[in-house]
């Protein structure tokens, strides 16, 4: 796995724990090129992202492009436990589905999760797949 870890701001957290998607990823043996990106966006935005690209004439093995976002410090506990209870598994077991990766539609699933947070997946002609975690700013 390649990581990319800028330093944050000291009222930001990392919501993401490189040792928690390395364990999920394994538990759900899931072995995929994988390439990090821990970034700094302050106001809305995802938490999490991903884009899944499947093997091509280019580049003969799939590969997983993931950026990890920060949350305010007072937000951190509750997150990480959603992202680690909740998201990681979900992300995971899609990842496993063949039939996601195949086939010559386009989909796209939205699963609503606890504390106004959903996780978005899609796939696109069996080339591109992303899937990223949103934290609404409903109360």
């Amino acid at each position: 796995m390649k990581i990319e870890k800028p330093k944050k701001p000291k009222h930001l957290s990392h919501v993401l724990k490189t040792s928690l998607l390395e364990r999920v990823l394994r538990e759900a043996d899931v072995k995929i090129d994988t390439h990090l990106i821990y970034w700094i966006l302050e106001s809305g935005g995802s938490i999490l992202e991903a884009f899944y690209w499947v093997p091509n004439e280019n580049v003969s093995y799939p590969r997983l492009y993931m950026r990890a976002g920060v949350v305010p410090n007072k937000e951190h506990k509750k997150t990480f436990e959603l992202l680690q209870n909740e998201a990681l598994p979900a992300f995971a077991e899609w990842l496993t589905l063949p039939s996601r990766h195949a086939g010559s539609g386009i989909a796209y699933d939205v699963y609503d999760l606890p504390n106004n947070t959903s996780i978005h997946i899609a796939w696109i002609k069996g080339k591109t797949a992303w899937a990223f975690i949103r934290k609404s700013n409903a109360s």
